[in-house]
């Protein structure tokens, strides 16, 4: 009969926990669990990683969902309730469960409902921690409070959670005869919020965060209940209590809390396609009408559409990229201008006729395979563009096209960086300014951890050393490091579904004045972040607001008003010497892409005279072959002999100078020195300096 830890809070439960997924799963197969439970305040956040690792190391993940509800004799104090998955029922109810606490952060009769009709599929947990029903057992009113609870969960298992200290006091004793009566299953109970005793004060110090509190050392040595306990040992104790009926009553319930998140590819939604044609159809017609108005009816263009045509239908994204079509047809319409369109998908002369991308495969020797493979079956991967000022008003079209429901834009998590760790625990410790600035000023922007800044930086070292004050701040800072600090919205991801998102992923509430373009039912995100999203299947789609399109846009508006002419953008000359001053200036504020100081070198080196110079700086600096620029650019000012690594590649080659800059060159080299066909090369870039 193992013993299961009921209760577990992560770090998800955002500064009310330092579990980290990763360690939980691995501290709890070391301390001899079969089973592991999560447990999170409201929300599901970490539920897919959560079942992953479990899977992956053998163990049992048995999935719930804290919530707070308030006491009938006393509707001021709250206690919690524990909601737990049967089944692939049971884990859908889950997600319909928090995404309905997610609205209002508080219990509703709607859950209630949802319990009582779906009672096969889930089981509840009354910790004893704040709950009524201990407090009533002191005043004769146990089984009134419990038969209560049972009447109004009619249906549905319930158990409340006896800890080792109640055993030990001789409470249950006294309790047991009331619970059984009342139809209730006393199960043997305990709640974790940190891993080890020892991390029970940076837990403190993490509350402390939370809730704007301060605290001293005094209380560094102290160790608190709340941590995962051995397996073995809590078995032993609970055997040994009332004839081991807690933990055979704790085995029963959780037996049957067997869950399997559904991990597939990505279920397409269907585009609503007009009079009865298929989506294949639809789509054919579009490119076909394109192909004639923009004047490209060569056969070269017109094998590329049969062949890229035929992939993506075989692929299954016919709908795809009609939804993607739609999307940036209604952009049009409504005057807001579009990015030309970044990555592989430029490779796509479907996604050129669409007019999802502006550029011209064909004019670039641009290569589909690298955006599409039937051999390496991936999602297409296009980023839409639109000025920052009117990414809502997209958004909003989205939701009014699909539905509320089946539309949200992704959570992400600011963490404690290492700055900000640094201010939040000198902040808790009354450091005074002086102190808080000579550790954080030290740390660098970015990616960096307090570990690295340690190593590296000498004035941090020292500063971290002048003191044992110092060197608690450090270490306390370097437990809390990294945990998640907020909820806050992806810059660019947002999902679509077919069915309502709820019988897939969890939902919660956008923070209210982000825009005026959504109704305020409208401002959902998923609970899971972007890669837990793509593995249940949902379709991600980014699109990213710009503010160097917003200033493209204004810019196109006041030419126009001064000079009473139309401009097109997309007839702008890419061959005009004065643009091109600019860059040999590296005068390129606002220019997307070319605004670092690293670039603006390299354009000042290499002085551009061709748009394809302006191409291959990008291509080299971001994220390319940077050890190559030097040779790039020496090689174009004819100062370095331009050498081939075989006479085979010179064709391939010679628009750069010998130098491989673009996977489509890796891909074309592949294809020429090896015999491989164009879709097996695209597994060279694949394995190259491709972002991925």
């Amino acid at each position: 009969m193992p013993f299961t830890t009921l209760q577990v809070f992560s770090s998800y439960s955002l500064l009310k926990s330092t579990i980290r997924l990763n360690e939980y799963v691995a501290t709890g197969k070391l301390l001899g669990y079969k089973q592991l439970a999560l447990t999170d305040d409201g929300v599901l956040h970490g539920a897919v990683e959560f079942y992953e690792r479990c899977i992956q190391n053998g163990i049992q993940p048995i999935l719930g969902c804290t919530f707070e509800v308030a006491w009938k004799s006393d509707t001021s104090r709250k206690e919690m309730l524990v909601v737990y998955a049967k089944g692939a029922k049971g884990y859908e109810s889950l997600l319909k469960l928090s995404t309905l606490y997610q609205q209002g952060l508080t219990w509703t009769k709607e859950m209630t409902e949802w319990i009582v009709t779906h009672s096969e599929d889930v089981k509840i947990v009354l910790p004893p921690m704040d709950s009524e029903w201990v407090a009533a057992h002191s005043k004769g009113r146990l089984e009134a409070v419990l038969g209560a609870m049972k009447e109004e969960f009619l249906g549905v298992e319930i158990a409340v959670g006896i800890t080792r200290e109640m055993v030990e006091r001789g409470e249950f004793d006294t309790m047991r005869e009331g619970i059984e009566a009342a139809g209730v299953i006393p199960v043997a109970f305990s709640v974790s919020r940190y891993l080890n005793t020892t991390d029970y004060f940076p837990w403190k110090v993490l509350q402390a965060i939370r809730l704007g509190e301060t605290l001293s050392f005094t209380q560094e040595d102290a160790t608190g209940s709340e941590s995962l306990p051995e397996a073995t040992s809590m078995t032993k104790v609970f055997q040994s209590a009332e004839g081991g009926v807690l933990l055979s009553n704790l085995e029963q319930f959780t037996k049957d809390l067997v869950v399997e998140i559904p991990l597939r590819d990505t279920m397409l939604p269907k585009f609503p396609v007009p009079g009865g044609k298929t989506s294949a159809q639809f789509l054919y017609e579009l490119c076909e009408a394109a192909m004639l108005e923009m004047g490209v009816t060569t056969p070269v263009y017109v094998n590329r559409l049969k062949e890229e045509l035929a992939v993506i239908h075989e692929m299954g994204f016919d709908d795809y990229f009609l939804i993607v079509w739609d999307i940036m047809r209604h952009a049009r319409e409504e005057g807001i201008q579009t990015g030309a369109g970044r990555g592989s998908a430029a490779g796509s002369l479907v996604a050129y006729l669409l007019h999802i991308t502006g550029v011209d495969p064909i004019r670039y020797n641009l290569l589909f395979e690298r955006f599409l493979n039937r051999e390496r079956y991936t999602m297409p991967d296009i980023d839409l563009d639109f000025p920052d000022d009117k990414r809502e008003d997209i958004l909003a079209y989205i939701v009014s096209k699909y539905g509320n429901q089946n539309v949200a834009q992704i959570v992400t998590f600011g963490t404690l960086g290492a700055k900000q760790v640094i201010r939040d625990v000198c902040k808790v410790f009354g450091e005074n300014i002086i102190t808080v600035q000579k550790f954080s000023n030290n740390i660098a922007q970015g990616k960096v951890t307090l570990e690295q800044t340690y190593k590296e930086n000498k004035t941090f070292r020292e500063h971290v050393e002048s003191s044992d004050r110092n060197r608690k701040l450090y270490q306390v800072a370097r437990s809390l490091e990294g945990l998640p600090r907020h909820s806050s919205v992806h810059a660019a991801g947002v999902v679509l579904s077919q069915d309502a998102l709820t019988k897939t992923v969890p939902l919660m509430k956008r923070d209210k004045g982000y825009s005026a373009s959504l109704q305020e039912a409208d401002w959902m995100l998923t609970q899971y972040a972007m890669q837990a999203v793509e593995k249940v299947g949902l379709l991600k789609m980014d699109l990213l607001g710009l503010s160097n399109l917003t200033l493209l846009h204004k810019a196109i508006q006041q030419t126009q008003k001064i000079t009473k002419k139309a401009i097109d953008i997309t007839k702008v000359p890419l061959d005009d010497p004065r643009t091109f001053e600019l860059f040999q200036k590296a005068q390129t504020n606002g220019i997307f892409q070319f605004e670092s100081d690293g670039i603006r070198r390299v354009l000042k080196d290499m002085q551009p005279t061709a748009f394809e110079d302006l191409v291959a700086v990008l291509a080299l600096y971001r994220p390319g072959p940077m050890e190559q620029i030097p040779h790039f650019i020496n090689r174009k000012k004819g100062t370095e002999i331009v050498q081939y690594p075989h006479t085979s590649l010179q064709k391939i080659l010679e628009p750069t100078y010998g130098i491989l800059v673009y996977q489509e060159q890796v891909m074309q080299a592949a294809s020429e020195m090896a015999g491989f066909y164009s879709r097996r090369s695209r597994y060279f870039t694949s394995c190259d300096w491709e972002e991925e």
